[in-house]
């Protein structure tokens, strides 16, 4: 088995991770503060703060997704290194 990954995917794949999480904290920065929604607002209370729940464990899955690929891209680099310094041809004198 092998695997064939360009860095400069794994870059792209970090950063769209990246990216993916900050519009989720930025959402969060926007959460209506205070809701009047009549006879319903607790109910649209308890939502909104599952929503906003759910939305900070997207994010932290987000942030070990993105320490998961830049550790699998350092393992990868230090294997390749360490092919190429064993693939090339020594001098005997």
């Amino acid at each position: 088995m092998s695997i064939e990954l360009r860095w400069a995917t794994a870059e792209s794949i970090t950063g769209d991770l990246e990216q993916a999480r900050a519009a989720i904290e930025d959402c969060g920065a926007r959460l209506p503060t205070g809701l009047d929604a009549g006879e319903v607002t607790p109910m649209l209370t308890e939502m909104l703060a599952r929503i906003a729940e759910t939305a900070a464990e997207v994010s932290v899955g987000l942030l070990g997704a993105v320490d998961n690929v830049r550790s699998a891209v350092a393992a990868l680099q230090g294997a390749d290194v360490a092919s190429q310094q064993a693939f090339r041809p020594q001098a005997w004198w």
